[in-house]
């Protein structure tokens, strides 16, 4: 068996020296007889994947936030290669990870990279162009990270959002007009989810979304003061039915009038969108994702 492992040394971790050399340690407790390759991510990373033959490989761990982990996927899936990958949490906030139930310790994260089984995640695709594993959000949520600098992130993860989160206090609602599977909608809200599965920082919703049934979840939120936002994190936490968020189910979502003070962002990092957002889940496409 041979692994290729890559690592994104900018993610939000600090790392030693000698990490390379100790991640392989690790990795050999559990596959004692593994080849493996280590590839360092730099800006140009498609490129650097475009050189590696992939299917000298049985299974890819990355190391990184959710952003190396969508750019590794969207190759993956644009050149058509079912390798599975595994996640080894690195980011700022690694809600991918946290929508799986993966552990965000390095030593438990790299033994359910060893000795995890594949399972199949639906792939979701925006604007026919971008592959989402998450989930694509428009609004006050996108706007907090946005606004939250990303030395803080690194440094302070989920109290660097709590902070930025404190500070805003307005609370901005608009009209998101959309339509589902042919049906028309109008809501009013502050932010617009567009989810395959979602969790944060360890924390999953209540109600779970299952990230293998076909279907996207819309999920918009509601509330209209800062203590309203409080209230609907922790009804989120706490209740299958979160308190002030409307939820609807379909495989294709089209987004008309995108508001242009609102920030986007896919699976967690930032994207510029135009004024129609489509989003649909890919039929017939899995990835494999070791867990």
């Amino acid at each position: 068996m041979k692994i290729l492992i890559i690592f994104n040394p900018k993610a939000g971790r600090h790392y030693h020296h000698d990490f390379k050399e100790w991640f392989w340690a690790q990795c050999e407790n559990h596959l004692p007889d593994v080849e493996f390759q280590w590839l360092e991510t730099k800006p140009n990373l498609p490129e650097q994947l475009g050189q590696i033959n992939f299917f000298d490989f049985h299974r890819v761990f990355i190391i990184g936030g959710d952003g190396t982990i969508r750019e590794v996927a969207e190759y993956l899936y644009k050149n058509n290669l079912n390798i599975p990958f595994a996640i080894i949490p690195a980011g700022s906030s690694n809600m991918l990870a946290s929508s799986l139930n993966l552990p965000l310790g390095v030593k438990s994260a790299i033994r359910v990279a060893c000795l995890g089984a594949p399972n199949n995640v639906d792939v979701c695709l925006l604007n026919g162009e971008h592959i989402f594993l998450l989930c694509v959000s428009l609004g006050f949520w996108s706007n907090l990270h946005h606004k939250t600098s990303q030395e803080h992130k690194n440094k302070f993860g989920f109290f660097a959002y709590l902070w930025t989160l404190i500070k805003e206090r307005k609370v901005e609602n608009k009209l998101f007009e959309f339509i589902v599977d042919g049906t028309s909608h109008k809501i009013t809200g502050n932010t617009i989810l567009i989810a395959n599965t979602l969790g944060i920082f360890g924390i999953s919703p209540r109600s779970r979304l299952d990230f293998s049934d076909g279907l996207l979840e819309i999920l918009i939120f509601q509330n209209t003061t800062f203590f309203g936002l409080t209230r609907l994190i922790f009804s989120i936490i706490l209740f299958h039915n979160p308190l002030s968020v409307f939820r609807i189910k379909g495989r294709e979502i089209i987004l008309h009038s995108v508001p242009g003070n609102f920030a986007a962002q896919i699976d967690g990092e930032p994207i510029e969108l135009g004024d129609k957002v489509e989003a649909e889940v890919v039929e017939n496409r899995k990835m494999k994702i070791i867990f």
